[in-house]
């Protein structure tokens, strides 16, 4: 029994991590229509789930750190899906003119790159700050702060593996991304390591080790040790992240083969029409 209260929120995270990634993926290359259809479905569901951290935020047993955690994931999901699916990114949403023939900026230094990179996700990052400090405001002085500290630590891991990427990374894939946002890729370094890399695994390792910590002590309750190996088991998938970013790994390492996204299908005149005719495979992974 109480090898079971460890493993089934491991299983429980993985599981839910890999559906909610895999609800994103499937938008990509679909049309335009279907889009915004998928992404307002997300965001209707988004809405429930914010109703549901505040109706469960003083309920504590283990039933209620489970819904916490899946309503905090379901809101990074919806948060992600706008980015990805371009309906929130920034005020440069693609390259302009002054970016040397649109498909070639990596001859720009640190900080133009960086502002750039800013500028096509800049919407995004402010919302992630807004819904980071509403769900903060409402969750606080609560007792079930669980979907908080979830979105937290998925803010943050994520965060640090688009630094990393930016910084220079031996093994990122940009077929990992829509292919509206390819061009991205002339921002990004390639390199075998950087500064930021053993910064940010050291203190996610700190952060895994101090919770398991936790969850392991006899004095924590069932409830407090499934939230503990709930983050636990998001900081090691992150974890995993940054290390297949990092080393010499082949590009099917998920064991699912990688294959260029689509753009939208686009219509006109009620036919519809793909710009990449002949590739027309959706990939399958994890959103990076």
């Amino acid at each position: 029994m109480q090898l079971f209260m460890y493993i089934f929120p491991i299983v429980y995270a993985i599981l839910l991590w890999w559906f909610s990634t895999g609800l994103i993926l499937s938008l990509y290359g679909r049309s335009r229509k279907l889009m915004r259809l998928g992404f307002g479905l997300g965001t209707l569901l988004t809405g429930f789930a914010v109703t549901g951290l505040i109706a469960t935020r003083d309920q504590t047993q283990t039933l209620d750190v489970y819904f916490a955690v899946t309503c905090g994931v379901t809101i990074w999901g919806w948060q992600m899906a706008s980015y990805y699916l371009g309906f929130v990114t920034g005020p440069r949403p693609k390259p302009a003119a002054d970016t040397r023939s649109d498909d070639d900026m990596s001859g720009f230094g640190f900080g133009r790159r960086f502002r750039l990179a800013l500028q096509f996700s800049l919407y995004h990052e402010i919302l992630v700050l807004v819904v980071a400090g509403l769900l903060t405001v409402l969750m606080w002085s609560h007792a079930n702060l669980w979907g908080l500290w979830i979105y937290l630590v998925l803010w943050l891991m994520h965060t640090s593996a688009k630094l990393n990427v930016f910084l220079g990374v031996r093994n990122f894939r940009i077929e990992l991304l829509p292919r509206q946002l390819h061009y991205l890729g002339n921002l990004l370094g390639k390199q075998s390591s950087n500064p930021l890399f053993p910064v940010s695994v050291m203190v996610a390792s700190t952060a895994l080790l101090g919770l398991v910590y936790q969850g392991t002590l006899p004095s924590t309750d069932a409830a407090q040790t499934t939230g503990f190996f709930l983050l636990a088991t998001m900081i090691t998938l992150g974890l995993l992240e940054h290390w297949f970013l990092m080393l010499p790994l082949p590009a099917n390492i998920w064991g699912l083969a990688i294959h260029h996204v689509p753009l939208p299908v686009e219509h006109n005149n009620d036919v519809s029409t793909t710009v990449d005719s002949t590739n027309k495979e959706v990939i399958k992974g994890p959103v990076p």
